[in-house]
């Protein structure tokens, strides 16, 4: 019988298959969210001077290969199987954590947008190479994500497979934030 994920650090079946159905998710969900916008439209900022939606799409992009250097980077860290008691987050909690809107967080200065790209089409490919990378890592990575570990300023230590359910969870909030731009009064018809 095979030993429980938690015990061996890789992922069962049903973790993959979970990361996997997240990961897809988001990227439809963001792909949808910018579908036919217009140029006026991505870039209108609401009243409250916060990002625009092509900001966002930008932020998420940026974080997108952030989040995945950052699991490369504990990969090359030796397992500790003796700390995973630490973790004090479930995937649940960081999915929440993420969609609840009303508390704010800075971004830090590596992912702030900055025009990286001169046109959505290219923030948008960006984010399908690096998001598809990633699902291709999901597929077939036989590496111990359960026992590699880093602290995160609002979750607190996290594991390598809780790191990619909050990348995931990272685009879903800034996705809700592009859905609140597009709602808000002054959005261009």
């Amino acid at each position: 019988m095979e030993k429980d994920s938690k015990v061996r650090g890789t992922l069962n079946v049903e973790e993959r298959a979970y990361l996997k159905t997240y990961l897809n998710f988001t990227k439809a969900e963001f792909l949808m969210t910018l579908q036919g916008l217009r140029t006026d439209q991505l870039h209108y900022r609401p009243e409250d001077k916060g990002w625009s939606i092509a900001d966002c799409a930008e932020h998420i992009a940026l974080s997108e290969l952030s989040f995945f250097g950052l699991l490369q980077k504990q990969l090359e860290r030796p397992p500790s199987p003796e700390i995973h008691d630490q973790i004090s987050v479930s995937a649940m909690d960081i999915i929440n954590r993420f969609s609840d809107r009303s508390k704010k967080n800075n971004a830090p200065d590596l992912v702030q947008p900055r025009s990286t790209f001169p046109e959505i089409a290219m923030t948008i490919d960006f984010f399908t190479n690096q998001r598809d990378r990633c699902l291709q890592y999901v597929e077939t990575t036989q590496d111990n994500l359960h026992h590699r570990y880093w602290k995160h300023p609002s979750t607190g230590l996290i594991d390598l497979y809780l790191t990619i359910i909050l990348m995931a969870a990272h685009s879903q909030r800034h996705i809700l934030q592009m859905e609140a731009i597009k709602a808000s009064l002054g959005f261009p018809a």
